[in-house]
């Protein structure tokens, strides 16, 4: 459940969907990444996996919350390359090989 501090204000209209975006900072000191989001699908997933970590900072006057901070541990977040079509479909096809699908 994400925490609901005296400094989190309550507000009337949520943020219009041209407005609504998450961030993402990273702690060098602390090794911790902090994520602001005014995205609902993302609030509710950092609200889910992080719970007591996710503080509301706005929320409408039902109680959802329309803005959270997140403080996520640094291995919340990583940086892959992005696998091709044609690599997917190959190894897609290795392992029909070798499972035998």
């Amino acid at each position: 459940m994400a925490r609901i501090t005296k400094e989190t204000k309550t507000v009337s209209d949520g943020y219009s969907r041209e407005d609504r975006e998450t961030t993402l900072n990273y702690d060098y000191e602390n090794q911790e990444w902090i994520a602001y989001s005014s995205v609902p699908t993302h609030i509710t997933r950092m609200t889910k996996l992080y719970g007591d970590d996710v503080e509301v900072l706005e929320r409408l006057e039902s109680g959802t919350a329309v803005l959270v901070r997140a403080k996520l541990p640094k291995s919340a977040i990583g940086f892959r390359k992005l696998m091709s079509e044609e690599r997917r479909q190959e190894l897609s096809e290795r392992a029909k090989r070798a499972f035998g699908h």
